[in-house]
């Protein structure tokens, strides 16, 4: 499918633009290379309060014109913030596609960084309504244990303490530290025509003016490298809770994004828990009827990764130490036991699932963004796909015993039964 690689002419802005005819929308995506784990403790949040501040209005669109503009167009709009970058995009049909453009330059560039007090007030009550959801705790401390100790370990959102801390100076100098040219990248996916394109470009084809702060923001990042090796000791938590069900969130340090060998951790994860057909999902679920779902939240960032699972059950002692015997048993089995036509059956299911995904705008937008923000370059999804086919049994199995370590677990249980750590150990038989 035909892609375009370049650079803004008045800044230094990198943009991919991915044509496809199949595609029935545009997607306009911004993403800024910065995160949660940017921020100094006193001003925790503050990329995520930003994120919504951007949607606030500009010199040209109050927020309810703004939304109104895409809105009537067909389209729709979203912002997100991980650890490590913060995403913008508007998603709207093809022959609208210059509001997206119009729209999403403007946000960038002359945000008027107004209602900040309103603004506070939602993402406080997002940070409350987030305390009291079980899962939502459960993963918090989890990325707690996991992180230990470093600047990956704060919730995204900030605290409350630290959203009510953050004044105009934090919010401006931050901006300008981070939204600057060549921290962004522009990602554009759609059935648009090249004449088009070049036209519409030229809306961020603009000069961020530096806003006035008293003081400018210092705070600097850690690189970790080789995390996944640093863990040398299993790590546990139970947080008691008065749920009608246990919680489970179970983990491993592993690669960080840019290392091949994620694309076969990618295949471990589907194996084991990612869809319907997985190991344990077969097992726990449809065998032994021990849980309703379990969802992988295995991910990578440009020097981390995990391998992350949840999943839910009964709140008895015994019926948990039978779900936790169960993945411990298949986490060691997957280490010798595999068989190659099970291998290509997971193989097979990622070709064909990231084949579909090829025509969906806003998928590849972000997969574009993403490779050109953290890689430098365009990566087209036939590459992968090669790489996931080349894949053998013997990786998969040596990927497996290199992450499935007893001494790199990290476990976190959340419900009104008092679980320890040696209910744990006495699950792992032969867990190594």
């Amino acid at each position: 499918m035909p892609k375009t690689l370049g650079k803004l002419k008045n800044n230094k802005i990198k943009y991919v633009i991915e044509t496809n005819k199949c595609m029935n929308t545009t997607t306009v995506m911004v993403t800024i290379k910065t995160g949660s784990r940017n921020e100094s403790e006193n001003v925790y949040g503050i990329s995520h309060l930003i994120e919504h501040l951007l949607f606030q209005g500009t010199n040209n669109f109050s927020n309810k014109e703004m939304n109104k503009v895409i809105n009537m167009n067909g389209g729709s709009s979203n912002g997100s913030t991980t650890s490590t970058k913060t995403n913008y995009y508007i998603n709207i049909p093809n022959e609208k596609s210059e509001v997206a453009f119009v729209v999403l330059a403007d946000m960038l560039y002359n945000s008027l960084f107004s209602n900040i007090n309103k603004e506070k007030s939602v993402v406080l009550n997002e940070i409350i309504t987030w305390k009291k959801k079980s899962i939502h705790m459960l993963l918090n401390e989890f990325s707690k244990l996991l992180y230990k100790n470093t600047v990956l370990e704060h919730y995204v959102g900030g605290t409350e303490k630290s959203i009510a801390k953050i004044s105009m100076n934090d919010i401006l100098s931050y901006y300008n530290k981070y939204y600057v040219d060549t921290n962004i990248v522009l990602s554009i996916a759609g059935n648009l025509s090249n004449r088009n394109i070049k036209k519409y470009l030229e809306y961020f084809n603009n000069k961020f003016i530096k806003r006035q702060v008293k003081k400018k923001y210092n705070f600097k990042s850690t690189f970790y490298k080789n995390f996944y090796k640093k863990q040398n000791g299993f790590r546990f938590k139970y947080i008691k809770k008065n749920e009608a069900q246990t919680l489970i969130s179970l983990g491993f340090p592993s690669y960080s994004r840019g290392n091949d060998k994620n694309y076969i951790l990618l295949l471990l994860s589907l194996i084991l828990v990612g869809i319907q057909s997985s190991k344990l999902t077969q097992e726990i679920r449809e065998e032994k009827g021990l849980c309703y779902s379990l969802q992988d939240f295995s991910f990578s960032t440009y020097d981390t990764g995990a391998f992350h699972m949840v999943c839910g059950t009964f709140n008895k002692v015994q019926k948990i130490n039978e779900v936790l015997t169960i993945i411990f048993k298949h986490l060691e089995q997957i280490k010798n036991y595999l068989t190659i036509d099970e291998l290509n059956l997971f193989k097979n299911y990622v070709v064909l699932k990231n084949k579909s995904k090829s025509n969906n705008s806003l998928d590849v937008s972000e997969f574009n963004a993403n490779n050109l923000l953290f890689y430098n370059k365009y990566i087209p999804l036939a590459s992968i796909i090669n790489k996931i086919k080349k894949i053998k049994l013997t990786d998969v199995k040596n990927v497996a015993k290199e992450i499935f370590q007893i001494n790199k677990l990290n476990l976190c249980i959340l419900g009104p039964v008092k679980f320890t750590k040696q209910h744990i150990i006495n699950c792992f038989k032969s867990f190594k």
